[in-house]
């Protein structure tokens, strides 16, 4: 079972859109200040999104920790190295993605995985 342990968890961070379907993604900043949105493929996530705010409801995001993660395709694997895919589930990452964390917990895509945030360096 997906388990969790948070380290750190700011406050003062928004939805630029509508996360209400999408718990457990990971999120990015958007160009606006203190919002934030899904991730898009292979970026560097800043943390991973714990609530389901609608558009301008604030974002509770987990940024260092262990934490819940929507698998994405192809599933995921205990030790492995994490990066969102668009729409921010965790997939596998490839060379030149960017990495997040490291898998502590597997699932098969669309399920609930355990993932390292903020703490691989």
């Amino acid at each position: 079972m997906a388990h969790e342990a948070p380290l750190f968890m700011p406050g003062g961070l928004l939805a630029d859109a509508d996360l209400s379907a999408t718990q457990f993604i990971a999120v990015i900043m958007d160009t606006s200040d203190n919002d934030v949105i899904a991730a898009t493929a292979g970026a560097k996530a800043i943390g991973v999104l714990q609530n389901t705010p609608v558009n301008g409801e604030e974002a509770s995001v987990m940024m260092a920790g262990l934490s819940k993660i929507v698998s994405g395709t192809g599933g995921l694997t205990a030790g492995d190295k994490w990066t969102p895919e668009a729409g921010g589930a965790a997939v596998v990452a490839a060379t030149g993605d960017e990495i997040c964390g490291t898998v502590i917990q597997g699932a098969a895509a669309g399920a609930i995985a355990t993932v390292s945030i903020g703490l691989d360096g």
